[in-house]
């Protein structure tokens, strides 16, 4: 113990004591706060997994009926037809090669030494490039099997982009949003 004033000390204990407690109400509001966040990002992630399930109903049931017409809606020798509501735009996605796993990729072409021809030079560590990657893959086939656990091909499909016709729009509403575009894939 010291040889202070004991209502110095007394005072000094008292601060700290409030100190103390204020740290205390500061947590458990952190900590109501950090609850109540979490309730509304539960709500919020119901609601958007509402919407995904309800576009899940939906983008097929288009892409069938657009199918199902397709000679009746679209002008041959076009790809896209527009309607009151919506311009439609039909393209083809060509096949392509799909990265699956970037780190077992990487690892394989350590292994192979052939690092420099699909990575980025280090700046810390060699960096993955896709488009080098696939390029070289392309060209060097043999090594192909090496790498094929970690791509994967996909299939020449196509793909519906639909853009909220606003040109059709009578009425004036400044409350109102406008819809972005959509892009389906074709199932």
């Amino acid at each position: 113990m010291t040889n202070a004033d004991p209502a110095v000390i007394a005072s000094i204990n008292g601060l700290v004591e409030s100190r103390f407690q204020l740290e205390i109400e500061r947590e458990a509001e952190n900590q109501r706060f950090q609850t109540a966040i979490a309730a509304l990002t539960r709500e919020h992630q119901e609601k958007l997994n509402r919407f995904a399930e309800r576009e899940r109903e939906l983008d097929p049931d288009i892409w069938r009926s657009i199918d199902h017409n397709r000679s009746t809606l679209i002008v041959r020798g076009k790809r896209s037809f527009v309607t009151i509501r919506a311009k439609f735009q039909l393209r083809e996605v060509p096949a392509k090669l799909e990265v699956l796993d970037k780190v077992s990729i990487m690892e394989a072409a350590h292994r192979l030494g052939v690092v420099k021809q699909i990575a980025n030079p280090p700046k810390g560590g060699w960096r993955f490039n896709q488009k080098k990657f696939l390029a070289w893959l392309a060209s060097s086939g043999d090594l192909y099997r090496h790498f094929e656990p970690f791509v994967e091909q996909t299939d020449k499909t196509e793909s519906l982009t639909i853009q909220p016709n606003t040109n059709y729009t009578v009425e004036h509403d400044s409350q109102r949003i406008s819809p972005p575009s959509i892009t389906i894939q074709k199932s």
